[in-house]
């Protein structure tokens, strides 16, 4: 079923208030345990791999220019999201939280094959 683009999207533009939201409803026991954690691990876990293959394209690069990348990337995600509810394609809710963790999970990727491959220079 297509979804009109004058139905309602839910977007938030404050920093951390999602995440604040979760965490609120772990300690007041509103959510389950996995429901938090597929929300909010799974944003990070679903980029990981993108940090990756960041770093064996590129090796090392300017720490902004990584940063920059892990910001942008997911900015355009969540722009595709609302332009995909705008022509009636998707129902998704356009998150600033979302673009924080996936930018966290591919600071994660990043990193992890740079520690790897530093750490497989001094083994030899």
């Amino acid at each position: 079923m297509r979804v009109g683009p004058y139905e309602t999207i839910l977007i938030n533009l404050i920093p951390f208030h999602t995440i604040k939201l979760f965490i609120n409803a772990l300690l007041h026991n509103y959510a389950p345990l996995y429901i938090i954690a597929a929300n909010l691990l799974g944003n990070i876990i679903l980029t990981i791999p993108i940090g990756m293959l960041i770093a064996r394209l590129y090796g090392f690069i300017k720490i902004y220019s990584i940063i920059f990348l892990a910001f942008y990337l997911p900015m355009h995600i969540e722009t595709m999201q609302l332009f995909l509810h705008v022509i009636g394609y998707s129902t998704r809710s356009v998150d600033i939280d979302d673009v924080i963790l996936n930018g966290c999970g591919i600071l994660i990727g990043y990193y992890a094959v740079l520690f790897y491959k530093k750490r497989q220079t001094y083994r030899l």
